[in-house]
């Protein structure tokens, strides 16, 4: 970091400068930074080059695997909400009010959502103590029901 602010005060730039960098407006290289950050995280969280090989990780639950777990568990929608807030309190994260999660959780329940979100996954990944995915499962990762 020293060698890049040694660099800037001196008037140059460093070789290993992004292409695309502005140089000589410091607002447009914050945006061109929050651009980037933005592209950065929609690549990581939206990658849709394909599923990663089963065996390099193995089977998921997905949102429709909800309503089975609840039932072999014998676990109502507020005992799953309860579980939810507990998981959520040991990861030191807020979810939303009662009405919100009940919501959600009727979703996942009745097939209405297919998909969750990846804050949802981990959560639930924790509650039931298998692996989520927030990515549409082909069949070859599905768990087998």
């Amino acid at each position: 970091m020293s060698a890049i602010l040694a660099a800037v005060s001196a008037g140059t730039l460093p070789a290993d400068t992004p292409p695309g960098y502005p140089t000589d407006d410091v607002a447009a290289a914050l945006r061109w930074l929050a651009d980037e950050a933005l592209r950065l995280y929609t690549l990581v969280t939206q990658d849709t080059r394909g599923p990663v090989p089963t065996v390099a990780v193995g089977p998921f639950m997905a949102a429709t695997d909800i309503r089975r777990l609840c039932a072999e568990r014998g676990w109502s929608s507020g005992r799953l909400i309860l579980a939810l807030r507990r998981a959520a309190q040991e990861r030191g994260v807020h979810l939303p009010d009662n009405a919100s999660l009940k919501r959600n959780v009727t979703r996942w329940r009745t097939g209405q959502t297919t998909t969750l979100t990846p804050f949802y996954a981990e959560l639930l990944s924790d509650v039931f103590a298998v692996r989520f995915t927030h990515r549409d499962l082909p069949a070859d990762l599905a768990v087998a029901r």
